[in-house]
């Protein structure tokens, strides 16, 4: 695989995530809150997960512009030094102001920690590459695309129209802002300039990546489900 078709691949997969993403979360337009709370649980999960696999992730990788953006990324994540800022914390803040409870948010959703906990062990026993592929692109820039479609649907239903002001939006402010996105054209950057020094890496990352396409695509599907 050369370089630009890996690249060519990823721009498709990303047109092709953001169709299936408007499609997978249409109904949290007019949906109750109920549905919709039961929708946005699992994703908690993720928040807490990706953290350890940022972890594993710059543990695998050489010295690098791409290590050190990813350390940086992993401060954030972390709440840069505020335990009440990390993100899992944050996350949790904005559920309990769309009325989840805590015993709701600690429940384990158990088909989401599988997910999570077989990519993280595709992420420890893959190469440097691939798990670039899988939790690099996979997380910083679908996660993203997801993010953002989600965010754009809930928010036009009326239900969390009429409770808006009420709403812990500080998780969202970061994840469909200009900070989400800048991580997301960073990440594409140093990609860029990892692949153009190794091209021979792609095959690799493009495992990955494929990974964390089908593994986005298990875990919504199960949310919407749940």
């Amino acid at each position: 695989m050369t370089t630009n078709r890996f690249w060519a691949m990823a721009d498709a997969a990303q047109a092709v995530t953001t169709q299936r993403a408007d499609a997978c979360f249409r109904g949290t337009e007019d949906c109750d809150l109920a549905q919709l709370r039961a929708l946005l649980l699992p994703y908690r999960w993720f928040t807490v997960y990706y953290i350890g696999d940022l972890a594993h992730l710059i543990a695998k990788l050489a010295p690098s512009g791409l290590r050190s953006f990813l350390g940086h990324v992993l401060d954030d994540e972390l709440g840069n030094g505020d335990d009440g800022g990390a993100h899992p914390a944050l996350y949790d803040a904005f559920l309990r102001s769309l009325g989840v409870g805590d015993d709701a948010i600690a429940r384990e959703h158990a088909r989401a920690i599988e997910l999570l906990a077989g990519a993280r062990d595709a992420l420890i026993a893959g190469s440097a590459a691939y798990a670039v592929g899988l939790r690099g692109m996979g997380g910083e820039c679908m996660c993203q695309v997801y993010l953002d479609r989600l965010h754009a649907s809930f928010t036009r239903n009326p239900r969390v129209q009429a409770m808006r002001d009420a709403i812990d939006w500080r998780f969202w402010d970061i994840h469909v802002g200009p900070t989400d996105v800048h991580h997301r054209e960073q990440t594409r950057a140093l990609l860029e300039r990892w692949l153009a020094a190794s091209p021979e890496l792609a095959p690799e990352i493009a495992a990955g990546f494929d990974a964390s396409l089908r593994g986005w695509d298990a875990f919504w599907t199960a949310a919407v489900a749940s």
